[in-house]
């Protein structure tokens, strides 16, 4: 290869540089003339790729979001969503503005979402609800439509709007009314709790002042209803906002508070729409200026002004508000969500439901399962674990109960063990949460972000080893790495970004067709075991998304769980409330008590015969009985003592040959097998049991939706997995065999 004297000057000044700080090597020199010549061979693809960013960054500076929200909802917050979709007829882009959707819910966690210009007649798309027209997002939800009834001509229709009520929230959903001309202008629902304080949330569509001549525009739609009707020389624009703003004023009558989501067509605080609604007789405050201090620059692809927004009484309390950028929005208008307290809404500060962590050691993982089983192992071997478990079963062998020093290192080595799995299951995988599924173009651009985040890191002299680095660059494209300056990489990584937006449009058609390439490939390969797990996978994923969608149609949305922390109970013919942790266990502590103890009342329980067996009949007097030498003594009733002496028959015949109660690795599996995935359990014991295995947790459900009367609730108790599955084997097969053999218990 042969230099020019400018290549020659640049890597002279460049080593010189280099040199003063010290850090310069033959390495260096080497990697740096390697750099000229990759650079001179593949400067159009560079060229090409430089193209390429410049075009994807345009959309990301010139349309940036507006406002803030936090990522996780905070405790005490509601949080909704206004989306303007303008269409979702054709499968293509239903299934694109669905994604986009769904992203947006579980990115930011919306309870709530508002839908305007659905564009769908329901009754010609032989639907019942809007959500069998979208994918599952994941949650339960509740779902309301309005669209122009008096025009059934095709499935498109234009106009029309909908509300998504998903989560928790469903506990204090309630469904509100629609327009009252059923022309699709507006549906609602409220949000209503026990004490009777609600608020009602409108999703609304004003069709626009100028006039369309296009026949199936909204406006048109609504002319042929003004003629229809007769209602004389009156706009659709002037029925619309008349109509509104006298709802409004029905709604403010009945006590409701209100929150208006709608694309005003207007702006939101000049247009003649927007001024009526801040009016004494409406009460209405738009929440963008008044929160954010500034309108956002453009709310619509081609506008210049904010025609969309959410008006609100002033008693709710809006905390947050962030208009996405187009590039979030499903639609062709900014998506804005915003957050608002609950005490304002419902009139109580409600406790956020988390969801459970995904579990990390999953059966159908086999990388996960021989990961799990290569660490526990190890573990095992360091701390002597099994020699540990022998030497106390042989201790222990013929003692029963054993001794409180065994039993104390018992309870040490299973604490220790429980410490092991979860270690080894925090170590058995790693899990991403990336906002696309793979695919080997989305995996390109995710890569060069990294790169670039780390040449930044470079250029501040914080890494070490530059030549993997470099390598790692160049294999990505990424030409001459060494040179590009820290405002570059930025610039890089705001196009890589923006590519990785793009592409997870397409992320679930990009991951199947990565997924069938993978097959080919191994079947090509002749390798039939990643051949099958390819078919697993590509099954368990089509099963999984059928019954999603198959359960959000035809299910009946049972039961949920319960957002509301809180006992009551009848005191002198009144109903308390009890919210405060330490009183309501005080409450529930009385309760079971007093449940746990009706049995006391029993003659026998009150004899002398019952203080001579105690609470748990593990004294001497209880040993006589099962022995068959107990002397009944008199004044017990006939009945108990045809009882006594059936247990001194039964435990004649079954101590011949005890329950064995030593449980098998084959048993150990075959019962873990059966169970559900998520189901925790620990590891198999012999010879003794834990003391977790006497603690329960004790949980109170409501018999009746709604009803928190403590004597009302039922109780149940959960013990250990591992608890459960000593006593189904021990006692629900194996003493109950034994004893059907003996024709100790009747069939």
């Amino acid at each position: 290869m042969q230099l020019k004297h400018e290549d020659i000057l640049g890597m002279l000044e460049r080593r010189s540089c280099e040199r003063r700080k010290a850090r310069v090597t033959e390495e260096d020199v080497q990697q740096w003339v390697e750099e000229e010549d990759f650079e001179r061979y593949h400067g159009a693809e560079m060229m090409q790729l430089g193209n390429i960013m410049t075009e994807a960054m345009e959309p990301i500076t010139s349309h940036p979001s507006h406002g803030y929200v936090p990522k996780e909802r905070p405790d005490g917050i509601f949080r909704g969503m206004l989306v303007q979709l303008n269409g979702i007829v054709t499968r293509q882009v239903k299934n694109k503005k669905a994604r986009m959707l769904k992203n947006a819910v579980h990115k930011y966690g919306v309870q709530f979402v508002g839908l305007g210009e659905v564009g769908v007649n329901l009754k010609k798309a032989k639907v019942k609800r809007l959500l069998s027209l979208l994918p599952d997002l994941g949650l339960e939800a509740r779902c309301s439509t309005a669209h122009n009834t008096h025009e059934n001509i095709a499935v498109h229709q234009q106009g029309g709007v909908a509300t998504i009520v998903l989560g928790e929230l469903i506990n204090y959903y309630k469904k509100g009314t629609k327009d009252f001309r059923n022309l699709g202008r507006w549906d609602s629902f409220l949000l209503q709790s026990i004490n009777g304080h609600r608020t009602r949330v409108v999703q609304g569509y004003a069709v626009r002042a100028v006039r369309s001549r296009e026949v199936g525009s909204v406006y048109q739609q609504h002319v042929r209803y003004i003629q229809e009707q007769g209602l004389g020389n009156v706009t659709p624009r002037e029925l619309f906002e008349s109509d509104l703003l006298w709802q409004l004023q029905v709604w403010r009558a009945l006590g409701d508070r209100r929150i208006l989501m709608m694309d005003a067509n207007c702006n939101v605080l000049t247009g003649r729409l927007s001024r009526a609604l801040t009016q004494d007789s409406i009460g209405l405050l738009e929440i963008t200026k008044d929160h954010l201090g500034s309108l956002c620059l453009n709310t619509h692809t081609s506008g210049s002004e904010q025609i969309d927004g959410i008006w609100v009484t002033s008693d709710i309390t809006i905390t947050a508000v962030k208009w996405l950028s187009y590039e979030e929005s499903p639609g062709d208008h900014r998506s804005c969500i915003f957050d608002f307290t609950t005490l304002s809404a419902i009139g109580s500060v409600e406790r956020k439901i988390s969801l459970p962590k995904c579990r990390r050691l999953v059966s159908s993982n086999p990388g996960a399962v021989a990961a799990y089983t290569v660490e526990m192992e190890r573990q095992f071997d360091i701390h002597r674990i099994e020699e540990r478990m022998a030497e106390i079963d042989d201790a222990t062998a013929s003692q029963f109960p054993i001794p409180e020093e065994y039993q104390i290192k018992a309870d040490q080595l299973d604490k220790q063990v429980i410490e092991i799995q979860l270690h080894c299951e925090d170590r058995c995988r790693t899990i991403y949460h990336p906002n696309s599924p793979f695919s080997p173009d989305y995996s390109v651009w995710h890569r060069r972000q990294q790169v670039f985040k780390r040449l930044i890191e470079m250029q501040e002299g914080t890494v070490r080893n530059t030549g993997v680095l470099c390598k790692a660059a160049r294999r990505l494209g990424i030409v001459a790495p060494i040179r590009w300056s820290i405002s570059e990489c930025v610039h890089g990584i705001v196009v890589c970004k923006a590519w990785k937006q793009k592409l997870s449009k397409f992320g679930p058609s990009l991951w199947a067709e990565h997924l069938q390439e993978c097959l080919l490939d191994a079947e090509a390969k002749g390798d039939t075991e990643r051949a099958k797990a390819i078919r697993n996978m590509m099954d368990r994923e089509d099963s999984a998304t059928m019954w999603q969608r198959l359960a959000y149609t035809f299910s009946d949305n049972g039961g949920r769980s319960n957002t509301v922390t809180r006992v009551e109970r009848i005191e002198d013919g009144n109903v308390v409330e009890y919210t405060v942790q330490e009183e309501m266990e005080q409450v529930v502590r009385e309760e079971t008590q007093y449940r746990f103890t009706l049995a006391s009342s029993s003659p026998l329980c009150n004899g002398l015969l019952g203080e001579h067996l105690g609470y748990l009949a593990d004294t001497e007097v209880a040993q006589s009985i099962l022995n068959g030498t107990f002397d009944i003594p008199e004044g017990v009733s006939d009945a108990t003592v045809l009882v006594l002496e059936e247990i001194s028959r039964i435990a004649g015949q079954t101590r011949r040959n005890g329950v064995n109660l030593i449980l098998t690795p084959e048993e150990y599996v075959a019962y873990w097998k059966a169970v559900k995935e998520r189901t925790l359990s620990s590891s198999a014991r012999s010879g003794w049991a834990p003391s977790r295995w006497g603690y329960g947790l004790t949980v109170l459900l409501e018999k009746i939706a709604g009803i928190a009367l403590v004597n009302k609730l039922r109780a149940i108790l959960l013990l250990e997995a591992d608890s459960n599955m000593f006593n189904s084997y021990i006692f629900g097969r194996r003493a109950m065999e034994m004893a059907s053999a003996r024709y100790a218990v009747t069939e």
